[in-house]
């Protein structure tokens, strides 16, 4: 008889999801908030960013949400919206 296929763990699957909500995340706002802001990103991203996320963003050129994903800051953890 053969065994049932072994599915990934919880953990991985969640982390997939999530990885895959933020992508559907970005390109959403990407899409509506030029509509809702002049300045979208400004207003509607830099603005929201800490200090130390501001300067990790200017000098790496970030201009589209979905920049944040494949983005390390320099200190080598992952980007984190307060």
């Amino acid at each position: 008889m053969k065994s049932p296929p072994r599915s990934r763990p919880p953990k991985l699957r969640l982390q997939h999801l999530l990885n895959q909500s933020a992508k559907d995340l970005a390109a959403y706002l990407e899409h509506i908030l030029p509509a809702v802001f002049d300045d979208w990103w400004q207003t509607g991203v830099m603005s929201k960013l800490s200090y130390q996320q501001q300067q990790r963003t200017s000098p790496s050129g970030l201009t589209s949400l979905s920049g944040f994903g494949s983005c390390d800051s320099p200190s080598g953890t992952e980007w984190e919206l307060v």
